[in-house]
């Protein structure tokens, strides 16, 4: 399992690299790397080859030169994240490149990864097309230009005002969770736990109606490993808990439709404390069931991207769940998905028109 190295070396002795590889592919026999690389006459390159986990022994080193029409490959980053470019070596191997400026082989096969920064979620691709995929593979013909948009998350509560009441929270236990500005996973307050003692307990609960899907929240948590812990639970399950120095990070679980009461509680055993002695917890997100007011109803629209694909979109309330329908004749529905609006859209790509008329409507289950 060798690691195969292509640095760039030009006239001010900057090393860049241009191309790397692990393996050729998944279970290449013997861990051989292949590397699938443009590169320019009259430049000299340098190879390093390295061995996995400091192994040494002898490398065999094979190369061959193809003439190529070459094409200039530029992904950008529009908002708070980046693209990571990977390329499809003709064995089905896939190497990551260390740009996002890439001159390519005519025809070469490449993955677009977009990563968003903390807070932010993948919104679409533009450019030379538009398409809400993730990851997204193309084949490089010609010079193309796409760009990754990246939004802000709208969080159930990021408890940026300051308060608990944004969302119908109640604390319990021994003393009350409060909002404050000096511990937080993004923006200006998160939540934390009271001042307890020992054998005392602090408690943040929701009581709320929620669809079947993933919930999420940050957390952090300083106390006595082992003894002292933050637990989440539902409907008094515990789902998971942490204790020591642990954080920030996110946790992700399942959420079952219909009513249910999410706890987050700080607890102590009967001596001892260390660290800060508390919990935090930041930037909620959760499939809430949302009452309907005047933002409700819904509005459907489609565009074309350059290749003729159809894309429908609907717009409405804000993190309502909409299921979408089509019919053939306005009289019969099928249900084609059902999801939440985030940030109040929905982008649906319904693939080929099966059918000489085709009709869709969006309705709140």
């Amino acid at each position: 399992m060798n690691d195969l190295h292509l640095p760039l070396q030009p006239a001010r002795h900057v090393n860049l690299v241009v191309g790397a590889d692990d393996d050729a592919f998944p279970g290449a026999p013997g861990g051989f790397s292949y590397l699938n690389q443009t590169v320019h006459s009259n430049v000299t390159y340098h190879i390093a080859v390295d061995g996995y986990g400091g192994a040494s022994g002898t490398a065999f080193l094979t190369y061959s030169f193809v003439p190529e029409t070459l094409v200039r490959l530029t992904a950008n980053a529009g908002g708070s994240g980046s693209v990571q470019v990977a390329t499809i070596n003709q064995l089905g191997g896939r190497s990551i490149q260390p740009s996002t400026v890439l001159d390519l082989a005519a025809g070469t096969e490449v993955v677009l990864t977009p990563i968003p920064n903390p807070g932010y979620r993948f919104a679409q691709w533009s450019g030379a097309l538009v398409s809400y995929v993730s990851p997204l593979t193309l084949v490089i013909t010609t010079n193309t230009l796409v760009v990754a948009h990246f939004v802000p998350v709208i969080y159930s509560d990021d408890f940026e005002s300051g308060t608990l009441t944004h969302l119908t929270w109640t604390t319990g236990g021994n003393s009350p969770w409060f909002v404050e500005n000096t511990n937080m996973a993004a923006g200006n307050w998160a939540v934390r736990s009271g001042p307890i003692g020992n054998n005392q307990s602090s408690s943040l609960v929701l009581t709320t109606n929620f669809a079947a899907s993933n919930g999420s929240f940050e957390y952090r948590v300083s106390s006595e490993r082992g003894f002292d812990y933050l637990k989440f639970l539902i409907d008094g399950s515990l789902v998971q808990q942490w204790s020591g120095e642990a954080g920030w990070a996110t946790f992700t679980f399942p959420v079952p439709a219909g009513v249910h009461t999410l706890e987050w509680r700080y607890s102590k055993d009967p001596s001892h404390s260390d660290g800060l002695d508390t919990a935090f917890v930041d930037n909620v997100l959760l499939p809430i069931v949302l009452p309907y007011d005047s933002s409700t109803p819904a509005q459907l629209a489609w565009v074309q991207d350059p290749s003729g694909s159809l894309v429908i979109t609907v717009t409405g309330q804000t993190n309502q769940q909409y299921t979408v329908q089509i019919s053939t004749d306005m009289i019969h529905w099928q249900n084609l998905t059902s999801t939440p609006a985030v940030d109040g859209v929905i982008r649906i790509d319904p693939g080929a028109l099966s059918a000489p008329a085709q009709f869709y409507r969006a309705v709140v289950p």
